[in-house]
């Protein structure tokens, strides 16, 4: 039996993404490294507290090519892909990447709700999620105001 990895991801690009290729006329590849905020509830704090991680992802061929096109630091992008473990750490290879909005169109962090929302359609729908995500995450953002 083959085991099964899945990771989505939400975040920020702490870079301009830079576009290499493997060899002279090879194959396009480039890594993104999102900012992920995550709020948590805290006692101490009615806002709660905000916990920040660094998601390294690499991207590949044509994808890879239309990212170095249309991201730059700051635009907001939702991952699909596979978790591969480097001697880095983990890292996520994208099968998709979409681009959520501008830098100032989206919140800083995304709510435990909707991280939970989407996991779970991502569960029931397998890999056929990366637009019906965004679209949820878009209604979401827009039906709490965060999104014009």
């Amino acid at each position: 039996m083959n085991d099964y990895s899945m990771a989505i991801v939400v975040g920020r690009l702490r870079s301009n993404p830079k576009l290499v290729y493997t060899n002279p006329g090879g194959i396009p590849f480039l890594k993104l490294r999102l900012a992920v905020n995550r709020q948590v509830k805290d006692t101490a704090k009615p806002e709660g507290t905000v916990t920040r991680s660094v998601v390294t992802v690499e991207v590949w061929r044509r994808l890879a090519e239309l990212c170095a096109q249309f991201l730059k630091r700051g635009r907001c992008v939702l991952v699909v892909g596979s978790l591969k473990s480097t001697s880095a750490g983990l890292t996520v290879t994208a099968d998709r990447v979409q681009f959520l909005g501008a830098k100032d169109t989206l919140p800083t962090s995304i709510s435990p709700a909707i991280a939970d929302a989407i996991a779970r359609l991502a569960a029931e729908r397998k890999w056929s999620t990366s637009l019906m995500i965004a679209q949820l995450l878009e209604e979401v953002l827009k039906s709490r105001g965060e999104l014009k």
